[in-house]
C-alpha cells in the first residue's frame, strides 16, 4: 500500500492535483474553477476531473482513465494536444450534465500504459485550459457534515465533502468489468456516484451519476421514472473495448437531499443488490 500511496501522490503532483486512495484504486482530482450553474443554481461538483490509475498483469503498465471537465470552445484545443501526443484514446466527448451554464462536456481518456507517461501527458493537455486548480479544503459546518452523512447513510455509500457546501456519496456496485482486457473497478468506469449542493432552507441541487449493465437499461430507466421529479440524460457509453459494456444515467432535482437520497436507495433495490 505504502508503493501504492507513493506513486499516486507522485501522479497527483505531475498532474496538478490532490490524491485519494479508494478501494485499493489511485484517484487523483482537480477541477475547474469557472462559474457553473445547474437548473440556475450554482454548484462545482462537476467541474471536477478525475483520473484513476489501476495496477494490470503487465510489468510497470496501469490502466489509466479520465475524465475532464471543458467548455465548448475548450474541447478542440485539448484533444489536439491529446492526440497529438499519441498513446492516449479520446474514448468519449459527452454532454452529461443537465441544464448547465455553460453548456459543460466531459472528454474521456484511456490507455494502458506507463502511468507517469499518462500524467505528464495528461499535464500538457490540461495547461491549455484556463482556470484549472487543486480542491480547496472543506469547511463545512458541523451541521452539514451530519447531513452529508445521514444523506449517504441512505444511499449505503461513503460520504466525501468535495466542496464546503457539496455532499458526494460513493456507493460500490459489485460489477466486473474490463477495459483493453484490463480488470477495473474505477469510479469512472463503474460510476455510482451521488451529491447535493448549496441546500438553503432544506432545497438543495441533487444529482446521481450510475453505471448498469446493458441488461440493466430497462430496469434502471423505469426505477428512475418511478420516482417522479428527476430529470436525466441521454444514456451514453463512456469508454471503448469494455466488456461487458457499462451504460451510463446521469439525473438531477431540486428538493430535499434525504428525500433524494430515499429515491436514490429504491433504485438500488430496484437493480438488486449489485
Amino acid at each position: 500500500m505504502g508503493n501504492v500511496q507513493r506513486l499516486c501522490t507522485r501522479l497527483a503532483n505531475i498532474i496538478g492535483a490532490d490524491s485519494q486512495i479508494l478501494n485499493g484504486t489511485c484517484v487523483v482530482f482537480n477541477r475547474r474553477t469557472f462559474r457553473l450553474t445547474v437548473d440556475n443554481v450554482q454548484v462545482h461538483d462537476p467541474l471536477a476531473n478525475f483520473f484513476t490509475f489501476e495496477p494490470t498483469r503487465k510489468a510497470g503498465q496501469t490502466l489509466n482513465l479520465g475524465t475532464v471537465a471543458v467548455r465548448d470552445r475548450e474541447i478542440t484545443p485539448f484533444v489536439n494536444v491529446i492526440k497529438r501526443q499519441g498513446g492516449i484514446e479520446v474514448s468519449a466527448i459527452g454532454n452529461n450534465v443537465i441544464l448547465a451554464n455553460p453548456v459543460l462536456n466531459n472528454v474521456y481518456l484511456q490507455n494502458v500504459g506507463n502511468p507517469i507517461t499518462f500524467a505528464r501527458k495528461v499535464r500538457n493537455a490540461l495547461d491549455v485550459l484556463p482556470q484549472v486548480a487543486k480542491l480547496e479544503p472543506p469547511k463545512p459546518t458541523r451541521a452539514f457534515q451530519l447531513l452529508c452523512n445521514r444523506f449517504s447513510q441512505i444511499i449505503g455509500g461513503s460520504p466525501f465533502i468535495s466542496f464546503s457546501t457539496t455532499c458526494v456519496s460513493i456507493r460500490s456496485r459489485s460489477l466486473t468489468t474490463t477495459i483493453q482486457g484490463e480488470p477495473t473497478e474505477s469510479i469512472i468506469a463503474i460510476p455510482s456516484i451521488f451529491r447535493f449542493e448549496s441546500p438553503k432552507n432544506g432545497i438543495a441541487l441533487n444529482g446521481g451519476t450510475i453505471g448498469v449493465l446493458e441488461r440493466e437499461v430497462n430496469t434502471l430507466l423505469q426505477a428512475v421514472r418511478r420516482q417522479g421529479g428527476l430529470k436525466f440524460s441521454t444514456l451514453d457509453r463512456r469508454f471503448l473495448f469494455q466488456d461487458p459494456q457499462i451504460v451510463t444515467l446521469d439525473f438531477i432535482n431540486k428538493g430535499n437531499p434525504l428525500v433524494f437520497a430515499r429515491k436514490v436507495a429504491r433504485i438500488f433495490s430496484a437493480l438488486g443488490s449489485r
